[in-house]
C-alpha cells in the first residue's frame, strides 16, 4: 500500500504523520523508500473471505442461477454495468439491508462486484450471518464481461436516489448546478453584512 508519489514517505520522515493522528512508527527502511509497506492483514483478510465463499467462474454462476444477485461496488459501477437481474446493495449496508433482499438464509445468494474483491469479503460477511448458500462471481463483472456475457446498464431495480457517491464537475447535471448555486447565493444573503 504505497502511494505513487511518495507522500506518506514525506510525511513520515519529517514525522508530521504524528500530527495527522497516525499511530504507527515510521520505520527507517520503510522511510527511506527500500521497502514497500505492507498491510500484512488485508492479505490475510481476503485469503481467508476466500475460503468461507465458493468462487464461481462467470458461466458457472450463470448456469447456477442463484435467487438473488448482489451487486456490492458503488452505485457509478453499478450503473456502468452489472449482471442482469443483479441488485446494488453497497458493502457498507450489507448488514443493514440484507434482510429485505433475501430474508431466507438457505436461498442462493450471488455476490458480485467490478473485480470480485469486495464481493468476497461481503461474502464471507454473509456466511457470517448464517447465509449458507452464497456464491462470488471470480474475477467479478469485468471477468463476467471478458467472456462475452451480457451486462445491464443504468439503475435498474434501485428504487432510492443512490447517495454513496458525491458527485463532481462533470458527473453532475444542470440542475444539480442551479440547486447548487441557489443554495449558495441564499447562504451569501443570510450572512452578508447589514447595509448602513
Amino acid at each position: 500500500m504505497v502511494p505513487p508519489d511518495g507522500f506518506s514517505r514525506r510525511l513520515c520522515r519529517t514525522g508530521r504523520h504524528r500530527g495527522l493522528g497516525c499511530q504507527w512508527p515510521a520505520p527507517g527502511s520503510w522511510v527511506d523508500g527500500s521497502t514497500a509497506l505492507r498491510h500484512r492483514s488485508c492479505s490475510k483478510t481476503g485469503a481467508a473471505a476466500r475460503k468461507q465463499v465458493q468462487l464461481l467462474a462467470p458461466q458457472i454462476l450463470q448456469a447456477v442461477k442463484p435467487s438473488v444477485i448482489l451487486f456490492v461496488d458503488t452505485s457509478q459501477d453499478f450503473i456502468r454495468g452489472h449482471i442482469p437481474g443483479a441488485q446494488w446493495l453497497p458493502r457498507g449496508s450489507l448488514e443493514l439491508r440484507i434482510q429485505e433482499l433475501a430474508p431466507a438464509r438457505e436461498a442462493s445468494v450471488a455476490v458480485t462486484c467490478l473485480d470480485g474483491r469486495q464481493a468476497t469479503l461481503a461474502g464471507a460477511t454473509l456466511r457470517a450471518l448464517g447465509y449458507t448458500q452464497v456464491f462470488v462471481l471470480e474475477g467479478g463483472i469485468a471477468a463476467w464481461q471478458a467472456v462475452g456475457l451480457p451486462v445491464e446498464k443504468g439503475l435498474a431495480g434501485v428504487m432510492a436516489p443512490p447517495n454513496d457517491v458525491v458527485l463532481s464537475g462533470p458527473d453532475r447535471n444542470y440542475a444539480d448546478m442551479m440547486n447548487y448555486l441557489r443554495w449558495e447565493e441564499a447562504l451569501g444573503h443570510k450572512y452578508a453584512p447589514a447595509a448602513h
